[in-house]
């Protein structure tokens, strides 16, 4: 009898022994597979970062493909991803965005450390969509901008000069970039000491402005850049603004090459530059070439700087102009608006436009009008449009915002209450369909200021959400109007600008 249980227990552990035997090779499997799964997340976190990093830095070229996947590979090199014999690393433009970016990284031979007796070659794909909002095309869909009153060449009437002011003559004054300070009026001129009490412009910059010279796919032979009044006269142009006799405003206009880094234009070469002091003969109220561009690359786009000298005493004023794009040295008005009838739509149009901010003399003749704003296409629906309006509609009773159809659409508005107090009114509202800038103010930014109505040297943002059915609902129409309402006739000199809310180089996959 006990010989027998001796035998069993014998048996028995024969049998466990096999058992464990079976069981130790799924739990090495499993065992290897836990080590070597870590390793893989660790590696595919990599690559997801490298791809990432790749697109963002990258995407700023585009539609510059091929720059943009230079770019990119140095980037992705730079974070580990290295290409070889088992590892790629692709870029690829996004159909029906070419601002969006795609870089694709694969590693064909990921470190297996335990698990590839089982399952060798193991592959890992990570990829990284990235945007870039390019700054939105302002103030123009033609191949002119800021001919003021000049109808009778540019239909219709723009009721726009393109502007810039003198050093001395005040940011109250309208201009957000070249004054040198908030407030220098002393009463019965400027005189621009800070020891009269002249606070220095924060937003100043001697850069000036920009605009953006578009060329089609396929551009003409050259195209010439002209500005019309180009100097800044005390009298005799409709387009200048003078305080005194004795002003002086020196202008530069200087024309800048397609090729650099899009995100700073000011950083491009200059292919050409003129510059102007006050009342220079030759150039009141006549168009003059700035500079020609010689066999253009089609689909980029060229830059005309325009900046008046910093630190000029006496140059309290406001030179007004306008510019135009001549093919191949003839001027023909066009638009790029398809179906446009006046100016006639053309696909070869050489668009120029304020690039990022537009400094502006607005002259209205009338009780009401109109002016181009952005060109805002379909890839923004749903998102918000912020208009940024700087000392806006002086003497304008009402101000609206015209969708593309025309319509007139609701907006929530914002204002600084500080500095020194709330404006009249009141610092924002919502769900409204116009702002009233007539009313008069005595709480005012900064003492020593000219004006008194009640946004003088104040930014007003205007917040528009667009629609999520925006391509249904406007169909090819994408451009957004300001409209003003004055008592009879009014002078504005104003600087805006016109975004969408978000960050500009964004991830969206």
């Amino acid at each position: 009898m006990r010989r027998r249980r001796v035998l069993r227990r014998r048996d028995e552990g024969g049998y466990v022994l096999a058992f464990s035997a079976l069981l130790m090779v799924p739990l090495l499997v499993l065992s290897a597979f836990a080590i070597d799964l870590s390793s893989f997340y660790v590696r595919a976190a990599r690559l997801q970062r490298a791809a990432e990093a790749a697109a963002l830095a990258g995407v700023v070229w585009m539609p510059d493909l091929t720059t943009a996947t230079s770019v990119a590979l140095s980037t992705a090199r730079a974070n580990g991803a290295v290409p070889s014999g088992t590892l790629s690393v692709t870029t690829s433009s996004v159909p029906g965005n070419p601002h969006q970016l795609k870089v694709t990284i694969t590693d064909s031979a990921v470190p297996q450390y335990l698990s590839d007796a089982f399952q060798p070659g193991v592959s890992i794909t990570r990829s990284a969509v990235a945007e870039y909002e390019q700054p939105i095309p302002m103030g123009s869909p033609m191949n002119y901008f800021g001919t003021g009153s000049l109808n009778n060449s540019f239909p219709p009437r723009e009721n726009v000069w393109a502007a810039v002011s003198g050093w001395c003559s005040a940011k109250e004054n309208g201009d957000t970039r070249l004054a040198g300070y908030d407030n220098a009026y002393s009463g019965s001129g400027y005189d621009c000491s800070t020891a009269n009490g002249a606070i220095a412009n924060p937003d100043a910059s001697s850069t000036g402005y920009l605009y953006a010279v578009e060329m089609p796919p396929s551009p003409p032979a050259s195209v010439a850049v002209q500005v019309y009044d180009a100097a800044y006269y005390r009298s005799g142009s409709p387009s200048d603004q003078g305080l005194a006799s004795n002003q002086n405003v020196t202008t530069t206009f200087q024309l800048r090459d397609w090729d650099g880094p899009p995100q700073n234009p000011y950083a491009h070469d200059v292919l050409s530059t003129l510059t102007l002091t006050t009342n220079v003969s030759g150039y009141q109220n006549q168009w003059k070439t700035v500079g020609t561009i010689n066999n253009p690359c089609g689909g980029c786009v060229y830059y005309l700087q325009v900046s008046t000298l910093a630190g000029q005493t006496s140059s309290a004023a406001t030179n007004g102009y306008a510019v135009r794009t001549a093919a191949n040295g003839t001027h023909t008005a066009c638009s790029s608006i398809v179906g446009s009838t006046n100016p006639a739509y053309s696909a070869n149009c050489v668009r120029i436009y304020p690039h990022r901010e537009m400094s502006i003399f607005n002259n209205l003749s009338g009780s009401v009008a109109s002016f181009y704003l952005a060109d805002i296409s379909a890839t923004y629906a749903g998102k918000v449009l912020a208009v940024d309006l700087f000392d806006v509609g002086e003497g304008a009773t009402k101000i609206e915002v015209l969708d593309p159809n025309g319509a007139v659409t609701t907006f929530d508005w914002s204002t600084p209450c500080n500095p020194p107090a709330a404006a009249t009114g009141g610092c924002s509202g919502t769900g409204v369909t116009s702002i009233n800038p007539g009313v008069n103010s005595a709480n005012q930014p900064y003492p020593r200021t000219a004006s008194r109505y009640v946004f003088n040297d104040r930014r007003v943002t205007l917040r528009v959400p667009l629609p999520a059915d925006y391509a249904s609902r406007y169909g090819t129409a994408t451009w957004w109007r300001i409209r003003y309402t004055v008592g009879s006739s009014a002078s504005d000199r104003t600087t805006w600008s016109v975004g969408v809310e978000g960050s500009p180089v964004h991830l969206v996959e």
